[in-house]
């Protein structure tokens, strides 16, 4: 079996140093999720070797028979000339399906043939908004059409997606840490009462001066 390590708590791909994947010229080709395990370290294992073979010099290559998982099948398997890139643009379609919930390409066998053939899968973002560039430009990469447009290896893509998740990681850790600036509210003006209504009692009148006057008898 095959060793897989994480490259993010998310998305794990296969990337041992002395690995099946880091031959240059073994082919699984059957990369897909039922085909991986998961041991007991919460390590992933490639499974079923059945149809992996080693490819031939290009001298030598012929047209091998189409045989693997429709929906993970690269291109240039699809055509009977499967090699090595073939299973980073599996792994990338597994990946790509682990990220967003979704496979890139759906349909019968022959749609998803040709949609794998000549259409790009749709963007990440269109499914996951706050995914970064550098995470979709590294998808992109490894599901591209043409194989020598890709990652020399599966191990080259582990490491681009890893650190790639990584820059992420810290972006989505600074945004969580950034002070909030709150604007006060104003004071709320005062409430003015009116006072009561207010009538002061007139002083008394001065005592007079003049002597009361009698009638005389």
């Amino acid at each position: 079996m095959e060793h897989c390590a994480s490259a993010s708590p998310k998305v794990p791909v296969c990337r041992s140093p002395r690995s099946f994947l880091s031959s240059s010229r073994w082919v699984h080709r059957d990369v897909k999720p039922e085909n991986m395990l998961l041991g007991p370290r919460n390590e992933l294992l490639l499974s079923d070797f059945g149809i992996a073979f080693v490819t031939q010099t290009s001298r030598q290559q012929t047209t091998q028979e189409i045989v693997g998982t429709a929906a993970y099948m690269a291109p240039e398997q699809l055509q009977g000339r499967p090699q090595p890139a073939s299973d980073q643009y599996a792994l990338g379609s597994v990946i790509y399906e682990w990220l967003s919930g979704d496979r890139p390409f759906h349909g019968t066998f022959t749609e998803v043939a040709s949609q794998h053939l000549f259409v790009p899968p749709p963007p990440l973002r269109q499914k996951l908004p706050d995914i970064s560039p550098e995470v979709e430009h590294v998808m992109q990469t490894a599901l591209g059409k043409d194989p020598q447009k890709r990652f020399m290896t599966v191990q080259a893509f582990a490491r681009a997606l890893e650190q790639a998740s990584i820059s992420q990681s810290r972006m989505i850790t600074l945004a969580d840490d950034s002070p909030t600036y709150i604007t006060p509210l104003a004071p709320p003006p005062p409430v003015y009462t009116p006072a009561s209504t207010y009538t002061p009692t007139p002083p008394p009148p001065p005592p007079s001066s003049l002597s009361p006057y009698h009638t005389p008898s």
